[in-house]
């Protein structure tokens, strides 16, 4: 007992898998020790993940934004179930992070995902200090900054979503694969974990089947049958996770975004995302080519920057045989998501792309340590200054989040604008799920009884509304033709007819179609309430609550959002407010306030109303100044 470690004492011999590597055992596991380890565990590792989320910290929102993040926080708040294909492990997590005292519930589990982006980088870091054949510390500490500061992996890493946490645990997997490919078994028993658990958090954990292949069987890894056992047993582990979760989720919480999960059928469909397969085959072969050959490497030079490229590809040529099995499986990566990109149209390809921008930081550090020991000392000081500050101006937000209340705002306004018992249909998920947070996690409101216009026609949704709301009946049973096929717009129709009478139906967007049978849309300050010919609109609140979106806009939410695409649905809401009530004012008479209406439409940056309602408002109102 009384006996010293010492390297002359030890077990591993010049032909162990791990002679190059000082070492202790416990059992049959190596755990590394190295000088290395010990300065980047114990120094530099905390200090980049301090540095990181200090950043997250400081950009993110205060509660929910856009995207996914009203959902991710209700689920969270109230272990309910997300769209397909779940994710629960974030849910767990981020339920665990709604425990911390700070901020709103959105806020903590947003903290999550901050976390989550700052582990990432740490992990990075360590990835450029394993495989780089060259020492230094600078060049993996800017390698992994550039990483986190891609702009999408950002606009993740500041609300409540899924992709901050899809990083970590593929960039702590392939920590695990470098460090099991030399011969650690407690590596390979983590890496089994790790990578059950980042498969059933996202499918992009197959991006890393070539990485797992390549960097195992070049060492030629070979594990003892209790090992190979025991790893198995972990992976399993890990992946039972949905299908034991989910269904426990499903009974615990009503989710309006999926029916419960209680039969095998309905579990299997919501597992493999069943409803979203059509988008699988929504490109025509060109389309594909495009995406897969223009889109795709376009997108991936918006997230890493040209300089992480052309370093990465540095990086890799420097470090040849040495680095040969990494860029090999970076390539894979590279290849997978550029391939998912041309098939794949359900969400931005920006999120594709995270973990082949991943990997080329990492090369670009190792490229950024072979410039610093080839050339003079301050080489390498100046190149990580560099990519440094080019990561930040490439993924400094360009609206500051921290201070983003637009989408609650706008909740608040749409509920509040309704009496108890009024139903109010959205149109997306923008202006869904912060309701639906504000409803289910702050208590608001809960009197509105809320519908996704897009899962009107499942008669889950309805099920699951009427479950919220005891008493609440989604369609009038007298007016259901019993025996007969219906389709989805007169579903829709039908659900109309069935509420219009009540205190009051309403739409948070301008309802053409919805319309249909001598209905009209009356707008009524943030919404539009559904009424019959001859119903007077009341204009001056309509007006008074047009004019308050000026108030919005100075308040940055008008602004480009983070990746813009998504936010410029509000925008376009409010552009439509401005124009159906410069129609009524036209219809009223009063050119005056028409023409100041459409003026304030003109401002907002994109809208989908039709240009030729606008033009033929404006050829009624004449060539005044709008």
């Amino acid at each position: 007992m009384n006996a010293k470690w010492s390297p002359e004492s030890s077990p591993i011999t010049e032909s162990s898998p791990v002679a190059d590597n000082p070492s202790f055992r416990i059992s049959h596991f190596a755990f590394p020790l190295s000088e290395a380890w010990r300065v980047e565990g114990f120094l530099t590792s905390p200090l980049v993940f301090l540095a990181t989320f200090a950043l997250f910290l400081g950009w993110m929102t205060p509660g929910i934004a856009l995207e996914d993040s009203g959902e991710f926080a209700t689920a969270a708040a109230t272990l309910s179930l997300t769209h397909p294909p779940g994710y629960p492990l974030y849910l767990l997590l981020g339920r665990l992070f709604i425990l911390v005292p700070a901020g709103s519930p959105a806020f903590r589990v947003a903290l999550m995902s901050a976390t989550a982006a700052a582990m990432a980088a740490v992990f990075l870091y360590a990835i450029g200090r394993e495989v780089s054949p060259h020492p230094g510390r600078l060049g993996p500490a800017a390698g992994a900054l550039a990483a986190v500061l891609a702009p999408a992996l950002v606009t993740q890493a500041t609300i409540p979503d899924k992709y901050a946490l899809n990083m970590a645990l593929l960039s702590g997997l392939v920590l695990l694969l470098i460090r099991a490919a030399k011969g650690n078994r407690g590596a390979a028993m983590g890496a089994s974990l790790l990578g059950g658990l980042a498969l059933s958090h996202h499918m992009q954990g197959l991006y890393l089947a070539p990485a797992v292949i390549g960097l195992l069987w070049r060492r030629r890894f070979r594990a003892r049958p209790r090992t190979a056992v025991l790893a198995a047993c972990l992976a399993l582990a890990a992946l039972s996770l949905k299908p034991v979760a989910l269904p426990i989720l499903s009974a615990r919480s009503v989710s309006l975004m999926y029916a419960p999960l209680t039969k095998k059928a309905a579990l299997a469909d919501y597992l493999s995302a069943r409803e979203y397969s059509g988008r699988f085959q929504a490109y025509t072969a060109a389309q594909k080519a495009r995406r897969l050959f223009v889109t795709a490497p376009a997108e991936l030079a918006r997230q890493a920057g040209w300089p992480v490229i052309a370093l990465g590809l540095f990086g890799a040529l420097a470090g040849g045989r040495a680095l040969a099995g990494f860029t090999l499986a970076g390539a894979g990566v590279v290849a997978l998501s550029f391939a998912l990109v041309a098939r794949f149209q359900i969400a931005g390809v920006d999120y594709y792309v995270l973990p082949a921008s991943a990997f080329a930081c990492v090369l670009a550090g190792t490229g950024i340590s072979a410039l610093a020991r080839a050339a003079r000392p301050w080489a390498g000081p100046l190149l990580a200054a560099l990519l440094a500050v080019s990561a930040l101006a490439r993924g400094w937000p360009r609206v500051d989040l921290s201070r983003y209340y637009g989408s609650f705002d706008r909740a608040r306004n749409l509920l509040a604008a309704l009496p108890d018992g009024a139903v109010l249909v959205t149109r997306h998920d923008d202006d869904f799920f912060p309701p639906m947070y504000a409803q289910r996690v702050l208590g608001e409101r809960p009197g509105v009884v809320l519908v996704h216009r897009p899962f009107i026609t499942r008669l889950w949704h309805l099920s699951q509304v009427e479950r919220l709301h005891p008493g609440f009946a989604a369609l009038d049973p007298a007016l259901i033709p019993w025996g007969r096929t219906v389709e989805p717009d007169m579903l829709i129709n039908m659900f109309v007819r069935s509420h219009w009478r009540r205190p009051g139906l309403a739409f948070s967007y301008p309802p053409e179609g919805e319309m249909a049978g001598g209905f009209i849309q009356v707008p009524d300050g943030p919404v539009f309430l559904a009424g019959r010919p001859g119903t007077a609109p009341p204009l001056p609140r309509q007006a008074a609550f047009a004019r308050g979106q000026s108030r919005l806009r100075s308040r940055g939410v008008l602004a480009s959002y983070p990746e813009g695409s998504r936010f410029r649905e509000v925008a376009g809401a409010f552009a439509t407010s401005w124009t159906v009530l410069a129609a009524r004012w036209v219809d009223a008479g009063n050119p005056g306030e028409a023409r100041a209406c459409l003026g304030r439409a003109d401002r907002f940056p994109y809208t989908r109303v039709r240009e030729e309602d606008t033009n033929g408002l404006g050829e009624k109102l004449g060539s005044g100044d709008r």
